[in-house]
């Protein structure tokens, strides 16, 4: 993680905390992959992806949330080019930060930048993809600790090692570009 990114971090959680009545927000979350499919260069694929995490951060009384995000996701990816295989089991880690309003009717939207993430495929050789990317989010908060929630995931990993080799440039890069529905349960502390 760049110093520049881990700047950036530190100014939107610091000033989220400052905002008067502002609470501790917590939201673990679980989703499955609806649609969208991977991609290198000309070639693409199906994805079996199911991602869990939390996102820990502050909501200010009028809705205004800040905070960092780790996610673990786990599934199946077809006919990655140069596996040899038609279907890898893959895990995926990823950390970011994020903003993101809950209105007083329960409608919520959010943005986040991962920028840090991991694709780490179940082969001979442990080949890892490293990269970054954002989420895009809307919800409807259904009761004040259950949302329901569509997300759009774009995630680029230009990075590859394996057991051999390390910090090689993909070229072409590998892209995710996916939609997530997402079973969320957030609870606020001390603020609205």
């Amino acid at each position: 993680m760049s110093i520049l990114t881990k700047m950036i971090f530190i100014v939107l959680i610091s000033s989220v905390a400052s905002f008067a009545n502002a609470g501790f927000h917590m939201e673990p979350y679980v989703g499955h992959k609806v649609a969208g499919k991977w991609e290198e260069g000309t070639s693409k694929d199906d994805v079996k992806l199911t991602n869990f995490g939390i996102k820990l951060g502050y909501q200010a009384p009028a809705g205004f949330q800040v905070g960092g995000d780790i996610q673990l996701g786990s599934g199946t990816y077809d006919n990655i080019p140069g596996s040899g295989a038609t279907e890898l089991d893959a895990a995926s880690a990823a950390f970011g930060a994020y903003i993101g309003y809950q209105s007083e009717m329960g409608l919520r939207g959010y943005a986040h930048y991962l920028f840090a993430s991991a694709l780490v495929f179940d082969a001979t050789d442990d080949p890892t993809f490293t990269g970054s990317g954002f989420k895009l989010g809307v919800g409807y908060s259904v009761l004040p600790w259950l949302a329901l929630n569509l997300e759009y995931h774009a995630m680029t990993y230009d990075k590859y090692k394996d057991n051999l080799v390390s910090d090689l440039d993909l070229d072409p890069k590998h892209k995710d570009n996916l939609l997530f529905f997402i079973v969320s349960f957030p609870f606020n502390f001390g603020g609205r």
